[in-house]
């Protein structure tokens, strides 16, 4: 009985997946006007199908409950009108060009519609001048492409991962209460409830980070995983034993609690490296209720690291009750003997630099809160090989931070106390 509905959502979806961020303007905009007439299509399959049968009343009021007042709904209604009878969707382009630099976060914007496109190259082509003005070596920049509708502030992307966020709950809660079961309603749930658009935030497939190498007057593109490890959305901080694996005995019973959940995250951190032989870059994001979030990608160029702290210290300034910020990250620290060597280092992709030049591999960990405690430690390989070593220095953790770029999050929480 429902498995139109499902199948034009999911077409939807298919349609949105058409829209990239090297498309040109044509392109991207037959890929909305497609998204909004097969969205809308949803519901007026669902009311048609369900007009005439026990099951009205039900989706009326899911209908109402899910769509009724929701200001982005009625907004996508009227696009799917506006793109099926009047005109293409009126779509608009800005490039953002962020900077990591020695001296802070340096910021560029180019704005684009369909009259003015440019080609993704010819872009990067004309910051080449803009990027040589930082005087480095390696210039650490990320591109974002950030759509909106010609004429609103708002991110075009923000309110179609509300739309089909809200679509999949009502279509799940529909499916629930309509009791004739499908079996291709049930193979189409499987399938979409995996599609990435669900599980990630969209806007993260519009944004790329480079190295600029002034030298050589060429770009490296980076390569980068956000893993989503499903039931570790705000997951209690009770529950971390388990999750973990870490017996209470292993942490001292005298210390401060947001002490002792360090102390679970340097020890469950070091455990995986030694096992594994390499961790991916990590933060632990904890709330005011105890509960954490967990943010884990992998990368192949530095600016990667740098981007996402960027974002961990905005969702400090946005969100309202973040309390900490934990990290892990593996360190390379490399045996120099001259100013030849760093030129020499610079030239390889980062990824590679370790094995080539033998670098001293290790873990860097640190804490962060609102109420300025702040604390850091390193171990090598050989101490992360014995776990008397760890916990001698976790015992002995310095005070503040390490690595250049983690003075955004402190900055974060400074402004936040000073704030009120």
């Amino acid at each position: 009985m429902l498995y139109s509905a499902f199948q034009k959502f999911y077409s939807a979806l298919r349609q949105l997946e058409q829209f990239q961020k090297g498309n040109n303007f044509f392109d991207n905009v037959s890929s909305l006007d497609a998204f909004f007439a097969e969205y809308r299509n949803v519901t007026f399959i669902i009311q048609k199908v369900l007009s005439h049968t026990k099951y009205k009343n039900i989706y009326e009021e899911l209908r109402d409950e899910y769509f009724v007042g929701d200001t982005i709904s009625t907004w996508f209604v009227k696009k799917r009108n506006e793109v099926t009878k009047e005109n293409p969707f009126q779509l608009e382009k800005s490039v953002d060009i962020m900077v990591f630099s020695k001296s802070g976060i340096f910021k560029d914007s180019r704005i684009f519609t369909v009259e003015n496109d440019e080609e993704y190259q010819s872009v990067l082509d004309s910051i080449k001048t803009y990027l040589l003005s930082f005087c480095e070596l390696e210039v650490h920049f990320s591109v974002e492409f950030i759509y909106r509708e010609i004429g609103r502030e708002e991110k075009l992307f923000d309110y179609i991962s509300h739309g089909i966020s809200n679509m999949w709950k009502f279509l799940l809660e529909l499916g629930k209460r309509v009791t004739e079961r499908s079996e291709l309603v049930e193979q189409l749930n499987e399938i979409i409830a995996k599609h990435p658009f669900l599980i990630a935030p969209i806007n993260i497939y519009f944004i790329d980070d480079y190295i600029y190498f002034s030298l050589r007057g060429e770009f490296q593109k980076g390569l980068t995983t956000r893993m989503f490890i499903p039931g570790w959305k705000r997951l209690p901080i009770e529950r971390l034993g388990d999750a973990l694996g870490i017996p209470d005995c292993m942490v001292p019973s005298d210390i401060e609690q947001y002490v002792k959940l360090f102390w679970r995250f340097v020890i469950s951190h070091s455990i995986c490296y030694s096992m594994q032989g390499t961790i991916m870059p990590s933060f632990w994001v904890v709330y005011q209720d105890d509960t954490i979030d967990y943010v884990m990608f992998d990368f192949t160029v530095r600016t990667t690291v740098y981007r996402n702290i960027y974002e961990i210290a905005n969702r400090i300034s946005d969100e309202s009750d973040i309390k900490a910020i934990l990290y892990v990250g593996e360190t390379y620290r490399y045996r120099v003997k001259d100013k030849a060597m760093i030129a020499e280092i610079l030239q390889v992709e980062y990824r590679k630099r370790p094995e080539k030049f033998d670098a001293l591999n290790g873990l860097l960990f640190f804490y962060l809160d609102i109420l300025g405690n702040d604390f850091y430690i390193t171990l090598d390989d050989r101490e992360i090989k014995n776990p008397a070593n760890i916990l001698n220095a976790l015992r002995n953790m310095k005070k503040g931070i390490a690595g250049s770029m983690f003075y955004m999050i402190k900055d974060a929480f400074s402004q936040k106390r000073a704030a009120g």
